[in-house]
């Protein structure tokens, strides 16, 4: 759409047409003169008005692409493409809309497992162009948000911030109630700033367990740290419905289940959604369609919002994540234990809320 491109012309234009009316009419009545500018003011705002408008408009369709709920999520004859198979044990993927590349982490099960694998981050621009973003980072889960990357960090036990920029790491909650966290896992944020995330004992390596449950919390922008659920089986898989209204979990127990959440965040009951061998990371397509890794299986399952089965496709063993990205968020990054893979879709994935720049 290529309207804003002739609107500012046309106002630039009757701004000067108005103003050497004026001036040439500099011997009318003062009221006149005031009722000319006021007429002038008025059609101006209106222009502007309407331009904003469309320029809004512009913006919003590229960052959040046209959702047809009606489509199949994946092509039938729909191939996942190989980008490597020379790493290690690979989790976490995750999009940056102002980096335009993809992050994601590498662990180690072969390392020292004093504070769980060794992990490093790296970056992803597509097609298949690779580098290692910070090595030692004991991470699994990722999530980009504007200038800032969080990541569940195994090796401190915490919720950690790292800038994108200067990769000055903040970690920003390491324990609850005095007890620090079993090892972090996975995560999904509220438009308003609240953090979700799950604390298995995956990687909890040789330290002691402190905490006699693995839970689900949220954390607010203040800082205040909330049991969500302390009765799942090691939660793992966890992400929020396009809306807001409903947060997905997956457990060991090959139960995805949802909760409630309110306008502010807060999250509610849980009921059972749907059960899948293995559950590992989820994601969800504009639509609210859920995209589940089976990990045993190597399947990924997509499930309505309604829990009616959508597409199921073998991509690998091991399968562990998988996000939206791409400029047209239409690109599926799959980690797995075997190999780093993309998959392109039908439906674009849900944007990140991109408040906090």
């Amino acid at each position: 759409m290529n309207t804003h491109k002739t609107s500012s012309p046309i106002i630039f234009k009757n701004t000067q047409k108005m103003t050497k009316k004026l001036i040439q009419k500099t011997n009318s009545k003062p009221s006149q003169i005031s009722n000319r500018l006021m007429r002038f003011t008025k059609q101006t705002l209106k222009a502007l008005i309407t331009l904003s408008a469309l320029l809004f408009n512009q913006a919003y369709a590229t960052q959040n692409p046209q959702c047809d709920s009606g489509q199949t999520p994946i092509s039938a004859n729909a191939q996942a493409t190989l980008i490597t198979a020379d790493l290690l044990f690979l989790e976490g993927p995750t999009w940056s809309h102002r980096q335009q590349a993809f992050y994601f982490s590498e662990m180690n099960f072969g390392s020292p497992q004093a504070t769980g694998p060794a992990a490093n981050i790296y970056k992803l621009q597509l097609p298949n162009t690779l580098s290692t973003f910070i090595k030692h980072s004991g991470s699994n889960g990722l999530l980009a948000q504007g200038n800032n990357l969080y990541a569940l960090t195994h090796s401190t036990r915490s919720v950690t911030k790292i800038n994108l920029t200067t990769k000055e790491k903040t970690v920003l909650i390491d324990r609850y109630q005095g007890q620090y966290f079993n090892s972090p896992n996975d995560i999904a944020l509220h438009s308003n700033g609240t953090i979700y995330f799950t604390d298995p004992d995956w990687q909890l390596g040789e330290r002691t367990k402190e905490l006699d449950f693995t839970g689900v919390f949220s954390l607010t922008p203040q800082g205040k740290i909330s049991l969500i659920d302390k009765t799942r089986a090691k939660p793992n898989g966890i992400v929020l419905s396009p809306d807001e209204s409903k947060l997905y979990v997956g457990d060991h127990t090959n139960e995805v289940g949802v909760y409630s959440v309110s306008k502010g965040g807060q999250v509610g009951t849980r009921t059972p959604f749907i059960s899948v061998a293995s559950p590992d990371g989820i994601t969800v397509d504009c639509a609210g369609n859920l995209y589940i890794a089976s990990h045993n299986e190597g399947n990924i399952y997509v499930y309505s919002p309604h829990a009616k089965l959508l597409n199921k496709m073998y991509i690998t063993p091991k399968i562990t994540n998988m996000e939206f990205g791409g400029p047209n968020m239409k690109t599926l990054l799959i980690t797995s234990g075997t190999g780093l893979y993309t998959l392109q879709t039908n439906l674009p994935g849900k944007s990140q809320n991109e408040k906090f720049m």
